[in-house]
């Protein structure tokens, strides 16, 4: 049986599976942001997001695409894409009512990423 599939898809789902991270997908699926982009929507410092795209980094969900001094991030994979849309028309309406308070009272969870598993 092969199983890089499903070990890549089950990183996926670890990756989406906490809710600043979610909701930083979710954002991405309309194009490219930056940072302080991610900040205002979210009602988070600059450190919680960095944490979190260097998670998303990391797994190798998104990329950052450097123009200058600015970064601008974006979902590596249309397919990713399609599930964070579904897994947002089917549940974000109806179950996680997120606000930006609970989100920004979220606190993080999950593996720390060291700048060095980012490179």
């Amino acid at each position: 049986m092969q199983t890089d599939g499903i070990e890549s898809t089950a990183n996926l789902l670890k990756a989406m599976s906490h809710p600043v991270r979610l909701l930083i997908m979710h954002r991405l699926t309309q194009g490219a942001c930056r940072v302080e982009e991610l900040q205002r929507l979210l009602v988070l410092d600059q450190a919680t997001i960095s944490t979190h795209l260097a998670r998303l980094r990391f797994e190798r969900i998104i990329v950052g695409n450097k123009n200058g001094k600015t970064v601008h991030y974006e979902l590596t994979d249309t397919n990713t894409k399609y599930l964070v849309e579904i897994i947002a028309e089917t549940f974000f309406e109806k179950s996680f009512q997120m606000n930006q308070t609970e989100v920004a009272e979220t606190k993080l969870d999950g593996p720390k990423v060291s700048k060095s598993a980012v490179k």
